[in-house]
């Protein structure tokens, strides 16, 4: 209830707001209505008296002190009715000569400010920081080179071990010849062996 109270009123344009419930509990009715009161009081919030014929008035025990005859409530008992509570924020708003003489003073607060040196605090603050920022940069960097190399290194040791175990054994690495697949031909029978076999003596009969 007194987020959605507070929320009415943040609109600019509002200027009136009934804030009613059903309840006579104190935490629902006054002490809401004296929190909104209490931070809305710089936007010009304040309460006015809500039907003003009726008898029964806020509690007075409560923050609103002396702002509770401002509000109405009801009681189930005495007024043979439900609970019911009811309280009326209007917004004051500035005449020309206050908003002005506002203006004036925050425009005086501007050139106060402006007039006023500058503490190079943070910037020193802001260099430092970019300055660590750098130099855990440089040194990340550092290691990434360092853990690449390292790694590189490990390769070609891994590639040269194979080689140097072939040239202990007296085997040097040879090319892989690649496999022909085509079948191979029978070579042609000698002139020799032809010779032979038709010069074979044949047997006598």
């Amino acid at each position: 209830q007194e987020a959605a109270l507070q929320h009415a009123m943040s609109f600019p344009a509002v200027e009136r707001i009934a804030y009613s419930t059903c309840s006579v509990n104190q935490a629902e009715n006054e002490d809401v209505v004296a929190k909104c009161l209490h931070s809305k009081a710089s936007e010009g919030w304040t309460l006015e008296r809500a039907l003003p014929t009726w008898p029964r008035r806020g509690l007075s025990d409560t923050p609103l002190k002396d702002q509770a005859e401002l509000v109405v409530r009801t009681d189930v008992l005495e007024d043979s009715t439900e609970g019911f509570f009811l309280a009326v924020f209007v917004r004051e708003r500035p005449s020309l000569e206050q908003q002005q003489r506002s203006c004036q003073q925050h425009m005086s607060r501007i050139e106060e400010l402006s007039d006023k040196p500058k503490s190079n605090a943070p910037l020193d603050d802001k260099r430092k920081r970019e300055k660590d920022i750098e130099c855990l940069d440089s040194n990340t960097k550092k290691m990434r080179a360092q853990a690449a190399m390292e790694h590189a290194g490990s390769n070609i040791q891994q590639e040269e071990a194979p080689r140097r175990k072939g040239s202990k054994t007296g085997q040097a690495d040879q090319p892989i010849k690649k496999s022909d697949s085509r079948p191979k031909r029978a070579p042609p029978p000698s002139s020799k062996k032809r010779g032979r076999k038709l010069h074979k003596k044949r047997p006598i009969v």
